[in-house]
């Protein structure tokens, strides 16, 4: 009974499998040509309803698909990914642009690209770059460690796209590879098959999924308490994006024995640029002082009060201050690795920051691997809503990188209607039975 069970539901995940490639397969078709909002939701969203499909029908039925079979068709994916085109995101043109300036200047960081309009000594492809960087005025706010994958590309395939997207799916699969380490297979399907994960990576290769794989292997050799190893690697993810500062004090708190190593990789790290790091006006700065996007919290606040956008900032950082701090004390109490909960610590963190780009989600859906909550699932498939923007709508009444009413309210209303499910479930869950 137990084999006939086993292929029946790897006769299922081979069906699941086969579908899937069948819409990624068309999404890479369809990325060569100009491509629109609808059209990425009504491939994306049959492939997460597949996805959650095979997850809901293995929870019923008190199963695990076998982690390989489920390794085999991420890597499908996301090679189907690689062959296709950036959907909807223009971001690569500064990762191609940051290379060319590494390799040839030694530092991205020392001049934005606008200095640039006027050079005549860029071949055909960096000029079509340099045409399609958004922001050009801007330094970039990408860490040494992108840089770096930045120069290697270029040095390798100089101003083509391909490299970067191989790149970040070679990344993403790597952390798919510790997170089997990590949780059970049929959790490890959520992230390995999450149609937003394969379309922001492997596709439009954004660079989170760099730091989150610094993030996932310090979590892992903490599980190992392999201590120095832990510290480098946290350096890395730190060198890698901003966002690991959050996840610090849980993982170096652990052992003195990762404060030394983390502390001395950063610094080599960021040596050879923090010159031009120090004497430029970096990106960051400037998305910090005026950008505000899919942020609900900022829109209700801004809608029903008078108050202020620094005074606004400031309170809803102190709100994620505060419930760091409480899980942090909560962890330090309990001393469980298993209670670390770094996706409630970042998803707060999404709520509360000001602009939520769609890949961000990797941060909240790594760890959502470990313990699973619907609201953090469908939020995978509602962000999506957030390329309803004026650019990609081609609506005259709307500004380019403004979204209608309409997609904010049902973007919310789905993780919040998810929200309400976990909070029932999770009570009835708790009730004991007394028939």
């Amino acid at each position: 009974m137990k084999t006939r069970l086993s292929q029946t539901h790897s006769y299922s995940l081979t069906v699941c499998g086969i579908m899937s490639t069948f819409l990624y397969g068309c999404l890479a078709w369809a990325s060569h040509n100009p491509i629109d909002f609808i059209t990425l939701l009504s491939i994306l969203f049959p492939a997460a309803i597949v996805t959650f499909s095979y997850w809901l029908y293995s929870f019923h039925s008190n199963t695990q698909p076998l982690k390989s079979h489920i390794i085999f068709w991420a890597i499908i994916f996301r090679f189907i990914g690689v062959i296709g085109a950036p959907i909807l995101e223009d971001d690569y043109f500064r990762y191609l642009w940051d290379g060319y300036m590494l390799v040839e200047y030694g530092s991205p960081y020392g001049i934005p690209p606008s200095a640039f309009f006027d050079a005549d000594n860029l071949s055909d492809e960096l000029s079509d770059v340099l045409d399609g960087v958004n922001h050009p005025d801007i330094a970039t706010i990408y860490g040494p460690v992108c840089q770096l994958i930045f120069g290697l590309a270029y040095l390798l395939s100089p101003a083509q796209v391909w490299l970067l997207q191989a790149f970040s799916a070679v990344f993403d699969i790597a952390v798919i590879i510790l997170l089997a380490k990590i949780t059970s297979p049929r959790n490890l399907l959520l992230y390995a098959w999450c149609p937003l994960l394969i379309k922001e990576f492997a596709f439009t290769a954004h660079t989170d999924i760099f730091a989150i794989f610094f993030v996932v292997a310090a979590y892992y050799a903490m599980l190992q308490e392999r201590w120095r190893y832990m510290g480098v690697l946290l350096a890395f993810a730190l060198a890698s994006k901003i966002f690991a500062l959050l996840a610090l004090p849980f993982l170096l708190l652990r052992n003195r024995k990762s404060w030394l190593p983390f502390i001395s990789c950063l610094i080599l790290l960021y040596l050879p640029f923090i010159k031009d790091i120090i004497n430029t006006n970096h990106g960051l700065t400037a998305m910090a002082n005026g950008w505000v996007f899919n942020a609900p919290l900022y829109y209700l606040a801004y809608a029903m009060t008078p108050i202020s956008e620094w005074y606004l900032k400031g309170i809803l950082a102190s709100v994620l201050a505060i419930f760091t701090a409480y899980r942090l004390y909560f962890w330090h109490r309990t001393k469980l690795s298993t209670s670390i909960h770094l996706h409630w610590i970042y998803a707060v963190f999404l709520l509360v920051l000001p602009v939520v780009n769609p890949w961000y989600l990797v941060w909240v859906l790594a760890f959502a691997t470990i313990k699973p909550y619907a609201c953090l699932w469908v939020s995978s498939v509602a962000i999506l809503l957030s390329y309803a923007i004026g650019l990609n709508l081609e609506d005259s009444n709307i500004e380019a990188y403004q979204q209608p009413n309409w997609a904010l309210i049902l973007e919310s209303s789905l993780i919040l209607t998810a929200g309400i499910f976990d909070v029932y479930y999770r009570r009835k869950q708790q009730i004991p039975n007394t028939e």
